[in-house]
């Protein structure tokens, strides 16, 4: 691990830059904010006989902080102990690149999936052989586990999205996607409510207790990247117009929308009640709050090439990048406060049951 606040190799050459100023309707300014958050920098090992580290397309930590799982394409999961500040286990049952990884809400779990067609569920308390595995018709690009932790779904290089049962490894629903390649899904935090997006920008979102399609529209001109709902039921999400959407899927009046402007965005992630992160090809992870109008906070600069996936949890922002980094964040109070998630305990809905 490369010590706190310092650089190698190619961070080296880091320029100290930082993203533009902006209010609602004004790309123009160019007064720059670069946060001052404390970061540890991880550097992913190459596999045996190889010099090159991954290109890191997915990370996830686990609840409590206490292990981290970064992905990328050498076709292996490898797992970080946070606390011992080294790499603990990789997982290399994946036989191609491994484009999603994801800790249950209680962190027993973990769901890794890729271009191989497959997910697997590991008991992470163990972390030998997987406990569950799937074989999908098509390659997966994202996972996530519902509320609950009593499922998980799958979306990829097909129009489904499936809904699996986690004890069984059986399929329990599937519903019909705007298009055959879809890189997010995100579950509501009542469990509720499950959202798919790719490449057709449109945005897809049903009800799971009736199975009630409730929210098709074109959202974005281009491909989404990434989903996440607020904490206040609205849907984050982020593209390759480089435009943020915040979209209530049942009243329009609720949705906001602002652009980014001069990158693709490649992740988002929920911080707080109203603040959120975005990262994408320009390097750099934003920072934005959403009230009382859209505000760029500030950005974190320490990225030498696109931020391909961010997550947080534990007061920790984790970003990944096709620089072959790993960040850990400490996420600084802002007005609005950090959001700390916690487990939903609503048992199964009607349409999975």
């Amino acid at each position: 691990m490369i010590p706190r606040r310092q650089f190698i190799g190619s961070l080296a050459a880091l320029a100290a830059g930082g993203v533009s100023h902006v209010r609602a309707g004004d790309w123009s300014s160019t007064e720059t904010r670069p946060l001052d958050w404390n970061y540890d920098i991880i550097e992913p090992i190459p596999r045996e006989g190889s010099s090159r580290r991954p290109v890191v397309t997915g990370v996830s930590l686990q609840a409590g902080g206490a292990l981290l799982a970064i992905a990328g394409d050498d076709h292996r999961v490898s797992i970080y102990d946070t606390q011992k500040r080294d790499f603990s286990k990789f997982l290399e049952e994946h036989r191609d690149w491994v484009r999603a990884v994801k800790f249950s809400p209680n962190g027993k779990l973990l769901a890794t999936a890729g271009n191989d067609r497959h997910l697997y569920l590991w008991n992470t308390d163990q972390l030998g052989e997987p406990k569950l595995y799937h074989e999908n018709p098509e390659a997966i690009l994202d996972v996530a586990f519902s509320p609950d932790g009593n499922q998980v779904a799958t979306v990829g290089f097909e129009t489904k999205l499936r809904i699996l049962d986690v004890s069984s490894g059986k399929q329990i629903v599937a519903f019909d996607c705007p298009s055959s390649d879809n890189h997010s899904v995100a579950y509501s935090l009542d469990g509720k409510t499950i959202s798919v997006g790719g490449r057709s920008g449109e945005i897809r979102g049903w009800n799971l207790d009736d199975g009630r399609l409730v929210f098709d529209q074109k959202v974005h001109r281009q491909r989404v990247r990434s989903l996440e709902f607020m904490p206040d039921g609205r849907l984050l999400s982020v593209g390759d117009d480089q435009m943020i959407k915040v979209t209530d899927l049942l009243n329009s009046a609720r949705s906001t929308q602002f652009q980014r402007g001069f990158s693709k965005l490649f992740a988002a992630a929920v911080l707080g009640p109203n603040l959120f992160a975005t990262g994408g090809s320009n390097n750099n992870i934003d920072i934005w709050n959403i009230k009382p109008k859209p505000t760029h906070v500030g950005s974190l600069t320490k990225h030498t090439g696109t931020v391909s996936c961010l997550e947080y949890g534990n007061s920790k922002l984790v970003s990944g990048s096709f620089d072959t980094f790993v960040i850990l964040w400490d996420v600084k109070q802002q007005e609005n406060g950090s959001l700390q998630r916690q487990t939903q305990k609503n048992g199964l809905n009607q349409i999975l049951k």
